[in-house]
């Protein structure tokens, strides 16, 4: 067998049997038998094949029994729908249109470690890094029913170490730190200005956008986009990525640097990207997918490798084994990379008779769709019919929303903003009305109540057939 096929296997058998751990926790108390078997292979028959796939099964079943175990310690000893009194520093702060999102960490809370998701109201208002003398009743989240489905919100939660909710609490403020960060300082510089020189609704895009903050969209907002199908515009997944790092990648090539120094400088910006906004989980994975996927092109190599895609996945599943199966973030950004892999080359190459712009725009926004829109149909039942129209409409607007968004957070307090500002203004409105307009058509999104998870893994398993037997990359790495 070749070694990317057997490479290929052994991280197919890592996530399958990580997800079969995470579905099934009582399969855990075989860890130690796999263990047994994997020296006895590597001892006496020297098979390291055996060896390799039985020592990945017992890491595997190893690493979710770690991460789980705090989370069951909390289920087993922690008296929930109890009122407790406790201090706690806060690890982030997520604003709401109603309310704040506090992550609490308690350091005085008997039976309890880990997290806890604070509900506040607008005033008044907490940052990180802040003491508080907290009092509230304490419930353990639930799964959430809707239309017959239900979401794992326990499990979801968990994935980030948050094991209990509070509403409504009590609070004093024992210390108002300023021992801010860089990087949140910089992030707060890039927020006011947002807020300072953009009206609404192009404030909450632009923050959405650029730094991962969607707690202000309207309602409407979110459902106009869902409804064109647009909503990865609207958040920072792989393919949103993936365009940032195009209009990088143009931008360092006008200036005349050659592949190598594009891609160094590329990841640079990323990490820097990264760290800005506060290291957000669905960031993180994106950037590494992302990374992963680019690395054969800039370094020159014509084949780009599923097995480098598959290794960054197994990557963030040995970091976050829930997210695997529980944060759907985590799947959009697997599988539109995956899309981007396969068929973001042939699309640029049927769309040749388009400008280079509109070229590499749509074939980018059209592969990352393919692998994606079974999942999206799943998990919000709705299938848009105008999302075709609609990226090729608005997505042109994305690079200058972007480029004049990331100008107008950096020269914030500079008299020259307004040369960035009111085109930025004046973009996010076309795009807003415009796509309120093809998201007002009652049959601009077609209700999906039918489409069950048999039907989610058949139609994506079709794809994955199709795309084999296609081949639209020419080769499997």
């Amino acid at each position: 067998m070749a070694k990317s096929k057997f490479f290929f296997l052994l991280c197919l058998v890592f996530l399958l049997i990580t997800i079969l751990a995470v579905l099934k926790p009582e399969f855990l108390v075989f860890k130690a038998e796999f263990l047994y078997l994997a020296l006895f292979f590597i001892l006496f028959s020297w098979s390291w094949k055996y060896f390799l796939f039985l020592a990945l099964i017992f890491l595997s079943l190893w690493r979710v029994s770690c991460f789980s175990e705090a989370e069951l310690q909390v289920k087993n000893n922690f008296v929930f729908e109890q009122t407790y009194h406790y201090q706690a520093q806060v690890l982030e702060s997520n604003k709401r249109l109603a309310d704040w999102q506090l992550i609490v960490e308690p350091n005085n809370l008997a039976n309890f470690s880990g997290k806890i998701l604070v509900f506040v109201p607008l005033y008044p208002e907490y940052q990180v890094n802040d003491i508080l003398d907290i009092t509230c009743k304490i419930f353990a989240p639930e799964k959430i029913i809707t239309n017959g489905r239900s979401f794992s919100y326990d499990k979801y939660l968990a994935q980030n170490k948050i094991f209990a909710q509070c509403f409504r609490p009590q609070i004093t403020k024992l210390n108002q730190t300023s021992n801010l960060s860089s990087f949140l300082k910089l992030r707060q510089y890039f927020w006011q200005n947002l807020n300072i020189y953009l009206r609404e609704p192009a404030s909450s895009l632009a923050k959405a956008m650029l730094l991962d903050d969607r707690g202000e969209l309207t309602k409407e907002v979110k459902n106009d986009f869902a409804r064109t199908g647009l909503s990865h515009l609207i958040a920072i997944s792989g393919s949103h990525l993936v365009i940032i790092i195009w209009l990088v990648e143009a931008l360092l090539f006008a200036c005349g640097l050659s592949r190598n120094q594009i891609f160094y400088l590329i990841i640079f910006t990323l990490f820097f990207y990264l760290a800005l906004i506060g290291w957000p989980a669905s960031a993180g994975r994106s950037v590494l997918m992302a990374t992963v996927a680019l690395v054969g092109p800039f370094l020159g190599r014509k084949v780009l490798s599923i097995n480098n895609l598959l290794l960054s996945v197994v990557i963030l599943t040995w970091l976050n084994p829930y997210a695997l199966l529980y944060d759907i973030g985590f799947q959009l950004s697997f599988l539109a990379v995956l899309g981007l892999l396969f068929y973001s080359h042939y699309w640029q190459a049927k769309l040749s008779f388009l400008p280079s712009y509109f070229q590499e725009t749509l074939s980018i926004t059209i592969a990352a769709q393919i692998f994606t829109w079974p999942l999206i149909v799943y998990n919000f039942q709705t299938f848009s019919i105008v999302t075709f129209l609609a990226n090729l409409v608005l997505l042109p607007l994305f690079p200058p929303l972007l480029g004049f968004g990331l100008l107008t957070m950096i020269f914030g307090h500079w008299p020259i903003v307004c040369i960035f500002s009111w085109p930025l203004f004046l973009l996010f409105k076309l795009l807003v009305v415009t796509n309120h307009f093809l998201a007002s058509f009652t049959w601009s999104a077609y209700p999906v109540n039918f489409f069950s998870f048999p039907l989610f893994i058949l139609s994506l398993s079709m794809i994955f057939i199709f795309t084999y037997y296609f081949k639209p990359h020419k080769k499997i790495a």
